[in-house]
């Protein structure tokens, strides 16, 4: 058997530098890692997830990035 690491709110704000209520949000639209109930008042989400999340925004914005440079737009947006 295989052991989950569980991250509390306080570090999954920390790894991601979202507010509770950003992630809140998020949570609700599908776009962040589900929590995990693991107690009465206690939640909790997959370490391997809140990481994945935080390796596919880096990943997005860097494709993004690379969109904008390849664009051919001057980058203090005016023309020549």
């Amino acid at each position: 058997m295989s052991w989950i690491e569980l991250l509390l709110l306080p570090e999954v704000e920390k790894r991601t530098r979202l507010s509770r209520t950003t992630i809140w949000r998020m949570e609700r639209k599908g776009l962040f890692p589900l929590r995990l109930k693991i107690g009465v008042k206690r939640v909790a989400w997959d370490a391997s997830e809140i990481d994945k999340f935080v390796k596919d925004r880096r990943a997005a914005r860097a494709a993004t990035r690379d969109l904008t440079q390849c664009s051919g737009k001057p980058k203090n947006g005016r023309l020549p």
